[in-house]
Parts: structure tokens; C-alpha cells; sequence
């Protein structure tokens, strides 16, 4: 247990020294493989990292959730659920209230219709929005993404894209 209590403190003074944000977030969107694009949910966690400067390094992770169906489509072409992680580099203003443009690259992995096949994705990811300070070291961050992703199912390659709006909450360690 005393380890676990080291590692959160190094952990800790690690983030404050690098300029850490941590947060999550929450939104819908559109999600679509070789069928229709089906309207999603999706929840996850995001990192930043040397946020304290005009340019910073994004980490994010996001679970994807529809409903799988649409009306005279195959099950197979309809993403029922995803999840994808990635990162890469955040450009923000400065001032207050930052606005941001995010470009990096993504992976994960999908299911399809109701038998749950599916394989894995890859791809990149643009967004962009605006961090609004609430008071001490904790933010809001409404935000779109775009997601381009090739991923390798059963008929080959196929793109897939997704589109989010977002809104996070977080903490800074500064």
C-alpha cells in the first residue's frame, strides 16, 4: 500500500511540474461503416499534457455506443460499438479562455450488427474547441472531433467515420 501512495505523489508532482490536464467527457454524434451513419453516444477520458504553454500533447480514450439498427440495412454494416484511443499535438491560444485545434492519430476497435463481428480501426482525428476556466483548477471543454478511420473487416477495407460533439470537464495540475 505505502507504494501505491509513492507512485500518486511522484505521480502527482510529475503532473503539477509538466502542466497536466485530466478529464472526462461526454456527447453524441454520427458513426458510420459501409451502411448508414447511425447516431452514437459517446463517453471517455482525456489527458493533456505541457498545457500550460501554447502547445500540448493529447491523449484520449472513447467508448462508442448505438443502437445497431437501421431500417434495410444489413446488421453487418452497422457499428453497434467502439472504442478508440490515441493522441497527438493540441495548438491553443492563450489567455483565459483557450481556444484549441487538435490533430493526431487514433486506433481501436469496432462490432458490428447484432452478432458482435468487428475488427480493428485506425486512423486520425481533428477537433477543436475552447477550454473555459470554472474557478481554481477545474474546466469545461466543449469540443467537436472528426474521426477518419480505415479499419480491415470482412470484405476488406472499408472507411468508416465518425463525428462527436462533446463537452468535457477536467482538472489542471499546474
Amino acid at each position: 500500500m505505502s507504494r501505491l501512495w509513492i507512485v500518486l505523489l511522484a505521480g502527482a508532482g510529475i503532473a503539477s511540474a509538466q502542466g497536466i490536464d485530466l478529464g472526462a467527457l461526454a456527447g453524441a454524434g454520427g458513426f458510420t461503416a459501409s451502411g448508414p451513419t447511425i447516431a452514437a453516444g459517446q463517453v471517455g477520458v482525456e489527458v493533456c499534457v505541457f498545457c500550460t504553454g501554447r502547445f500540448g500533447v493529447f491523449g484520449e480514450y472513447s467508448h462508442w455506443f448505438t443502437s445497431g439498427v437501421a431500417q434495410g440495412f444489413n446488421a453487418s454494416d452497422v457499428v453497434r460499438r467502439a472504442d478508440l484511443a490515441g493522441g497527438g499535438l493540441r495548438i491553443q491560444g492563450r489567455g483565459r479562455i483557450r481556444p484549441f485545434v487538435d490533430f493526431g492519430l487514433v486506433g481501436g476497435r469496432d462490432e458490428h450488427g447484432l452478432a458482435g463481428r468487428g475488427g480493428g480501426l485506425g486512423g486520425g482525428v481533428v477537433g477543436g474547441g475552447v477550454r473555459i476556466p470554472l474557478g481554481g483548477r477545474w474546466y469545461i471543454r466543449p469540443q467537436v472531433r472528426a474521426y477518419g478511420l480505415s479499419p480491415h473487416t470482412l470484405e476488406g477495407l472499408d472507411a468508416h467515420w465518425a463525428v462527436s460533439g462533446l463537452v468535457g470537464i477536467g482538472y489542471s495540475w499546474k
